[in-house]
């Protein structure tokens, strides 16, 4: 009899579970629901994803771009595909673009320009320089002296390159008698199996920040737990601009906030007020729109975010320490000590996070059309852009 052995328990999300649109079950909808045929949907396909936003055939279907009664040519037209402004935002500025890859390097530039960040006490496995006053550990004495230590408050952890929460860890407490760890979600983790799955980040470096608490008026409203706000701004020599804004709230026992958890839902935010006016939970074909909480019952559309006009002003100081980068989507913390930045994608993160819960495409702002018009411009050719990817990836890889 031959002995069958397990995979160890992996206590960390390391793979990415975005929604899922299966493209045919999608296509058959599409069809019969909205009486698109096959052949229209694949003069649309091909249409969208060479036209200014450069549409992938699953964001046409997450987005249902193929629904005549939500969108005219125009609208449809209007929606930014992941790749496209990524891959162009991205190849301008590629060393400014490269530290904002590395959270101890952002937070510790934006600590140092007077921008509030959330505490770092200590990052494991890194040898470079980390977080000012923040311990350097490296084994699992070094783990169980700061798991000891921990206030009431908690730890979060995450990885130090990395993004969508991949990796992440709310700490709830440490059993010292058991030598576990005590995640949010009630899981007891063994130490020695932590430092186990801790390693995969040994290199690059994996960090503990103090867990911090919600703003008194949206503990009620979403739990004791944060839900960033996406700010999209658009970064330029002439203007320093906040685009859009929107909401990303946990439910149930997510540890992150970001949509791609199961049950997560995702707000659309007037930049300008702070005021929720569309809540959604899922993409098409399943989206539904939500007006409370799942959890706490309490309303969601027409809530108003407090501490708005301190977040602007928060964005948009942290926004000209990243000059150089044109499109900027901050992560911002509404907290109990007001707004914090937790972190930034310099190529302003994943269109959905602002084209989903509003259901307009970002080429229908007149300042993030004329920045794409403007970079596509200057763009060098495909081959140009493949060196330097690998020349980045090659620096990334040591």
């Amino acid at each position: 009899m031959t002995d069958v052995l397990e995979a160890p328990e992996q206590h960390l999300d390391t793979v990415r579970r975005d929604r899922e649109v299966d493209t045919a079950e999608s296509m058959k909808i599409a069809m019969e629901r909205s009486g698109v045929p096959y052949a229209r949907q694949s003069r649309d396909l091909l249409a969208l994803r060479r036209g200014p936003g450069g549409i992938e055939p699953k964001e046409y279907y997450y987005y249902a771009l193929y629904d005549r009664s939500l969108y005219d040519d125009a609208a449809r037209a209007a929606f930014l595909g992941r790749w496209r402004v990524h891959r162009m935002v991205s190849a301008l500025a590629e060393d400014v673009y490269g530290r904002t890859t590395d959270k101890v390097t952002t937070q510790n530039l934006l600590a140092d320009a007077g921008i509030a960040v959330p505490t770092t006490l200590a990052v494991y496995g890194r040898s470079e320089d980390v977080s000012k006053d923040a311990a350097w550990i490296h084994d699992i004495d070094g783990l169980r002296r700061i798991f000891r230590a921990m206030t009431p408050a908690g730890l979060f952890g995450k990885p130090v390159h990395s993004v969508g929460s991949l990796g992440v860890i709310s700490i709830d407490g440490f059993d010292a008698a058991g030598d576990t760890v005590l995640a949010c979600d009630g899981r007891a983790i063994a130490l020695s199996e932590f430092a186990t799955e801790l390693r995969r980040y040994e290199e690059r470096g994996y960090q503990f920040q103090e867990r911090l608490r919600p703003h008194p008026e949206i503990e009620p409203v979403i739990g004791n737990r944060i839900g960033t706000l996406r700010v999209l701004v658009v970064n330029t020599e002439e203007q320093t601009t906040i685009i859009r804004t929107s909401w990303k709230i946990p439910t149930g026992d997510n540890m992150a906030d970001n949509f791609w958890r199961p049950g997560n839902l995702l707000a659309a935010v007037e930049p300008d007020t702070g005021r929720v006016f569309r809540v959604v939970d899922d993409v098409h074909p399943r989206l539904r729109e939500v007006s409370a909480h799942p959890d706490t019952g309490a309303p969601l559309v027409g809530f108003v975010l407090p501490d708005w006009q301190a977040m602007r002003e928060t964005v948009i100081r942290a926004s000209r320490e990243m000059r150089g980068l044109p499109l900027l989507g901050w992560d911002i913390a509404l907290t109990d000590r007001g707004p914090m930045a937790v972190e930034v994608e310099g190529n302003g993160g994943h269109p959905m996070m602002t084209q989903l819960p509003q259901g307009r495409g970002l080429l229908e702002e007149p300042a993030v059309r004329e920045l794409m018009a403007g970079i596509r411009r200057t763009q060098p050719g495909l081959p140009a852009l493949i060196g330097r990817w690998i020349l980045r990836k090659l620096r990334a890889d040591g």
